[in-house]
């Protein structure tokens, strides 16, 4: 068997060789530094060198000769020293280069307090890591509608077309299921090179080979647990190459001793997950063209682009999960940094945020990996976990935050309105809090629900919990808000009493719930019926101020 393993090693090694070529540039360097001190400098003093060489013995034990016949070594020595020297300069060159060609590496995973860990009972499981902080961007809550916007908002909505308008917009948002397949803008990016082979990571890992006319063959995978570290690692970094030593140090040296972490070790273990990659996905193009009856794939395609020990996915391969999510998220991030987003939520964002949240219905970056227990993974798979989970929450509250101003917005009225009109109108602001409060649910029961994401810390010892915990308190208020305001309380209670033990559980009794939660919760079930409801509508049916500040929220 080891010599089967140095068998592939070698080969794998001249495979990854023969795509390399030798750079042009320092080859003249070189050359330029070899040639110019043999012709002007060796050539005139070699005369005199192979003299002092014939009568060496006799000049060295001159004093006075010593120097001169040192100089003289040096002079015909030079075009080595030079070559050499120019030598190291291009390759500490190309390495600089190589290393500046790829995005800054990822913080090192840091150091959670005790609380954010699994314990030993629970499905996920990770072993500790390095020293260091953790530096994840906070998840942006969307402000609420203060009342100056809200009364712009409510003239707007007496405008003519405006109601017929929102409910074409909020047909289409009501159950995100149905809402229809958008292209994403990454589409474009296989314009010029066949897809062949797409890849999705978001829940479990799948690969799936696609023939010209549409048609597509899932491959049956059976992965060990570094393969398919592997496959996920170079897909999440997708837009970009990774270094062989990074691939090494968070996978395949992971939780291994140094004797077993040797370089040759670490190297045959890549080799030996490459090829059996490798060996997959040629085995499922074999039998794709079988069934097809020609050759409509490349039999020999290879999923990997290795150059200079820099690896990335090859070009005919697509990571559709993350590439769909990544596009929807930046047009939603762009709108938020802009400013947009202050006082309303533009249609396009909103239907991003359909997208967004339509394509994580798969689950969590690698969640069936992550879930088993039999799999050990490396600590690297926590922070695009958490990055995935910052975008579907974001989508999420941004969503929640449409239908809380569109309800807000149909408020107004005229007392001289008709019975039909007001009645529509109320209908269809239930709808819109309806929808925002089952959206603030989805987020209050999520948020907290993996001890894999990074922010998920529960505090103690003088210290704040984490981001995920603070807002999924939040959102638990907005949504018992709501549902008091709607008359649902039977709901409220069931959703309540199943979040509270279970964040006392997952938290080891740490979580207790804040002032502002009883007291939104005490508020909410004191609204206990329809007339409740009722008469808030003819009095314009303001926010309650917990619905309308946001640190209250």
């Amino acid at each position: 068997m080891s010599n089967s393993m140095n068998r592939h090693s070698d080969a794998a090694r001249g495979g990854e060789n023969a795509n390399r070529r030798f750079p042009r540039g320092p080859l003249l360097i070189v050359a330029a530094a070899f040639l110019v001190p043999l012709l002007f400098i060796t050539v005139p003093n070699w005369g005199e060198f192979v003299s002092n060489i014939s009568q060496f013995s006799q000049l060295w034990t001159i004093p006075g000769n010593r120097q001169e016949l040192v100089n003289n070594v040096i002079r015909v020595c030079s075009p080595l020293l030079l070559a050499a020297i120019a030598t190291g300069c291009c390759w500490l060159w190309d390495t600089v280069r190589a290393y500046r060609q790829q995005q800054p590496a990822e913080a090192a995973p840091g150091q959670q307090d005790r609380s954010t860990w699994p314990g030993a009972g629970e499905r996920t499981r990770f072993t500790s890591e390095s020293n260091g902080k953790q530096a994840l961007p906070t998840t942006p809550i969307p402000p609420v509608l203060d009342n100056g916007a809200a009364d712009k908002y409510a003239r707007n909505a007496e405008a003519p077309g405006r109601d017929d308008d929102l409910d074409d917009e909020f047909e289409d948002d009501i159950e995100v299921e149905d809402a229809p397949e958008q292209a994403s803008a990454s589409d474009a990016e296989s314009a010029q090179t066949p897809i062949y082979l797409t890849i999705t990571i978001l829940g479990q890992l799948g690969m799936t080979l696609h023939v010209p006319g549409g048609k597509s063959y899932p491959i049956p995978l059976s992965l060990n647990s570094k393969d398919s570290q592997l496959v996920a690692y170079l897909a999440w970094n997708h837009d970009r190459t990774v270094n062989l030593d990074r691939l090494k140090e968070h996978i395949f040296g992971y939780g291994k001793d140094d004797e077993d972490a040797t370089p040759q070790r670490l190297q045959d273990a890549i080799d030996s997950s490459k090829k059996e990659i490798r060996r997959v996905v040629r085995l499922a193009i074999e039998r794709v063209n079988r069934a097809v009856g020609h050759e409509v794939i490349p039999p020999h395609l290879d999923p990997f682009d290795i150059r200079n020990k820099q690896y990335r996915l090859a070009s005919f391969c697509r990571v559709t999960d993350l590439c769909a999510i990544e596009a929807e998220h930046k047009i939603i991030q762009q709108a938020f940094d802009a400013g947009l987003l202050v006082d309303s939520i533009p249609v396009y964002v909103r239907r991003a945020c359909v997208r967004l949240r339509k394509a994580y219905k798969a689950g969590d970056f690698l969640a069936d990996l992550i879930a088993d227990t039999s799999k050990e993974l490396g600590s690297w798979v926590r922070k695009p976990f958490t990055q995935y989970r910052d975008y579907f929450f974001q989508a999420l509250l941004f969503s929640a935050e449409y239908h809380l101003r569109s309800g807000h917005l149909l408020a107004g009225g005229s007392s001289s309105d008709p019975e039909r009109v007001k009645h529509r109108r109320q209908q269809r602001q239930r709808a819109h809090y309806s929808q925002a409060a089952h959206q603030y649910r989805i987020y209050a029961q999520r948020a907290c629900d993996s001890r894999a994401d990074l922010k998920v810390s529960f505090g103690g010892g003088g210290r704040a919990p984490g981001e995920r915990v603070d807002m999924s308190e939040r959102a638990l208020r907005r949504f018992l808000t709501l549902m008091g305001m709607l008359g649902q309380t039977a709901e409220l209670n069931q959703v309540y009493n199943n979040y509270h033990p279970y964040m006392r559980l997952i938290s080891a009794k740490a979580w207790e719930p804040s002032r502002d939660t009883l007291a939104d919760l005490k508020s909410a079930q004191e609204q206990t019926s329809a007339h409740r409801f009722d008469a808030m509508m003819t009095s314009s049916l303001a926010l309650p101020p917990s619905a309308q500040v946001v640190n209250r929220s």
